[in-house]
């Protein structure tokens, strides 16, 4: 009979780790649907985030922004971006109909000269034509900067033509 005891004991032992273990399996399911919850949920906010963020760099300029102030004020707010003195027009004219594959600092210093600037040194030319790289009017070529197309249709020189033709042979 003490041997029956026993096993009584042992079957409620047993019934109660069973409980247990029903418990801690329906516990653990419910942690994983609410982890599949969370992370269904940050992938909706993620791609909303992501979604506003493009949408942001899509919108036009605010009114309150300076650049609107600028452009609609109308008054003398400096140069555009891009606008060049017609004495620099007339140099990178110069410049595609002298040396259609490229003009080194001091050929460009040169030029500068004969159009009215008298204290351009090369390495203002340098610099001058750096800047214009920045606006597609110049790049770079073996022999120094080339006039681009973009420059010469921009400014209205008709040379087009003759630098691609220079280039091409």
């Amino acid at each position: 009979m003490s041997h029956a005891i026993r096993m009584d004991d042992l079957d409620a032992e047993i019934a109660i780790a069973a409980k247990d273990d029903d418990a801690a399996q329906a516990e653990a399911a419910a942690a994983r649907v609410r982890a599949t919850e969370c992370e269904k949920r940050a992938e909706l906010t993620r791609l909303r985030l992501e979604t506003l963020r493009r949408a942001a760099d899509l919108r036009p300029v605010r009114p309150d922004s300076y650049r609107f102030k600028a452009e609609s004020a109308g008054g003398n707010r400096g140069r555009q971006p891009g606008a060049i003195s017609k004495e620099w027009r007339a140099i990178l004219t110069a410049m595609a109909a002298r040396h259609p594959s490229g003009a080194d600092d001091a050929e460009i210093a040169e030029i500068a000269r004969e159009m009215g600037l008298p204290n351009v040194r090369p390495k203002d030319a340098r610099d001058r034509m750096a800047n214009y790289e920045g606006h597609h009017y110049v790049e770079p070529s073996s022999k120094g900067w080339r006039v681009t197309p973009h420059a010469l249709a921009k400014f209205g020189s008709g040379q087009e033509d003759e630098t691609e033709t220079a280039d091409a042979a």
